[in-house]
């Protein structure tokens, strides 16, 4: 994840060589955490998580160690259940006390671990026809409203000035987010996209290979937030062709409101493709973790939020 003072945008992990370390998994232990049936794969979560778990603990002198009482499957496993049924850690009544998971979550977000994950996780969804998945692509921004956050939160004057922050998703034709940026409600769509378009895709997307094919050059729509000439150029730059709704803006030039009314009129042919961002934002939602802002600091969230992705994804795969 890159440092910034008004956004975060999640990149790929930096603290391995992940593309040679995800691949290394991959190659070597990819029968013990994914298995076929009427060839259909399934994806193990908990398993890959232990091992990379395992694999990303930093080295330590554990030679007195004795009689340690849970494992990292343990561990792996409360997690899981408090993203899934759960909002307080300290309100969790397992086999693990709720704080001593948020502890050991907290050692997964600096390891590395939830990145590695949900790269793996796509690097397994994209194995089979990846670009045409990628063919279109969608932008689209949600609202996090915040309880207990401390870092990048502003207030948003659409949502009566509520305390919040802003995800915003860069997903593919079945809604699969493929970039994520975060930043305070009180950001403009456009301006943290163009900052999210600074940094590298949360995987290898071949845009400026597949620029020039007809078949397989990658249209992105957004709806009228992201009406920006700046952006279009940007991402023309990048390989992507914008097509955006129309924001008028109190222009009352006749021959403007005629461009500007050819311009949506492109948009319109491709608006139902703008609706998988919709779908990714409610799936989001749908654990109680990622409904609210709970968690302190935005890395804390941000590994949640990977989790939750990860565990999203994996159930698309086949």
């Amino acid at each position: 994840m890159k440092k910034d003072k008004q956004f975060k945008i999640v990149n790929p992990p930096t603290r391995v060589k992940y593309k040679k370390f995800c691949k290394r998994i991959r190659e070597n232990f990819h029968k013990q955490y994914i298995s076929y049936v009427d060839n259909n794969a399934t994806i193990n979560l908990h398993r890959l998580m232990e091992i990379l778990a395992t694999k990303l603990k930093p080295k330590v002198n554990d030679s007195f160690a004795r009689h340690k009482k849970y494992t990292i499957r343990d561990y792996v496993n409360g997690i899981i259940e408090i993203l899934r049924n759960g909002r307080y850690w300290s309100r969790y009544n397992g086999l693990i006390k709720g704080n001593t998971l948020n502890k050991k979550h907290n050692d997964f977000c600096k390891w590395g671990v939830y990145e590695c994950l949900y790269r793996i996780i796509l690097c397994e969804y994209f194995s089979k026809n990846k670009f045409s998945k990628l063919h279109f692509q969608s932008i689209d921004s949600t609202f996090i409203p915040n309880l207990y956050g401390t870092e990048l939160c502003g207030r948003c004057k659409k949502y009566g000035y509520k305390k919040g922050i802003k995800l915003n998703f860069v997903v593919e034709s079945h809604g699969v987010p493929i970039s994520i940026a975060i930043a305070p409600a009180n950001r403009y769509d456009n301006v943290i996209t163009k900052e999210q378009l600074q940094h590298e895709y949360l995987i290898d997307t071949g845009t400026k290979h597949v620029k020039n094919n007809n078949r397989f050059k990658q249209i992105v729509t957004a709806d009228a937030a992201y009406h920006d000439q700046n952006l279009a150029k940007i991402m023309a730059k990048k390989g992507f062709k914008l097509y955006t709704d129309v924001n008028i803006r109190n222009t009352k030039n006749p021959e403007k409101l005629k461009i500007l009314d050819a311009v949506k009129k492109e948009y319109k042919k491709r608006q139902s493709k703008r609706l998988v961002s919709e779908h990714c934002n409610a799936w989001i939602k749908q654990y109680p973790k990622m409904d609210k802002v709970i968690e302190k600091t935005i890395r804390s969230f941000v590994g949640l939020l990977l989790l939750s992705l990860s565990h999203i994804v994996s159930g698309k795969i086949k």
